[in-house]
């Protein structure tokens, strides 16, 4: 063998038996966005049916609410003369007074002005004691008796009612078989408005405990 192929044969064996070839740097692959079992891409969640329920008032819910309530001859808002105990209680409206036997407003509705006579189980009137409350006219209890005048007109009428020992002037304007009698603080002395009781026209005032 010459030189030159010895000096060829050594190169070569000397290439194969030292190189390396560096391993490949994989490639990262994408992460593909969940799906759904449809292959689409997932929605957000809609509320079901009880979750509105429960978000938006009911019409029993709101047609039994106080807020904004009127105060007409024949009731308070949803309140009205006539109906009796036991759905009076199931709204929790009605309750044992805490200071005679008797069935008057819930302490609730006492805070916020209101007391409850009830005759054979059925509500007979309604007092009025605080401002929370108006009529359709703008009179609210602390009204003084000229504006009530001012505010009804001719529709007022007034008689000598017995009350408080004696006979004593009744300021009231009727509506059909109710009325809305207007009671002042001190007859012929001081005119304000201390009560206001929507109840059936021509029948005794019967106060609370």
């Amino acid at each position: 063998m010459s030189t030159a192929a010895v000096l060829a044969t050594l190169v070569l064996a000397g290439c194969g038996t030292n190189s390396t070839t560096p391993a490949a740097t994989p490639e990262p692959v994408p992460t593909a966005a969940p799906t759904s079992s449809a292959g689409e891409p997932p929605t957000t969640p809609t509320p079901t049916a009880d979750a509105e329920a429960e978000a938006t008032p009911t019409d029993e819910q709101e047609s039994t609410s106080l807020d904004d309530a009127v105060i007409e001859s024949d009731g308070v808002g949803p309140i009205r003369i006539g109906m009796s105990l036991s759905e009076a209680r199931a709204h929790g409206w009605a309750a044992r007074s805490e200071v005679c036997d008797k069935w008057d407003a819930s302490p609730a509705l006492i805070e916020r002005g209101l007391s409850f006579t009830f005759v054979d189980d059925e509500l007979y009137e309604i007092w009025v004691h605080k401002p929370e409350f108006a009529t359709a006219e703008g009179i609210k209890v602390g009204d003084t008796l000229t504006q009530v005048k001012a505010a009804y007109g001719t529709r007022l009428q007034t008689e000598s009612r017995e009350g408080g020992g004696g006979n004593l002037p009744a300021w009231f304007v009727v509506e059909g078989d109710h009325e809305l009698l207007f009671v002042e603080e001190d007859p012929g002395r001081d005119e304000r408005i201390k009560s206001i009781l929507p109840r059936n026209h021509g029948t005794s005032v019967i106060e609370g405990c």
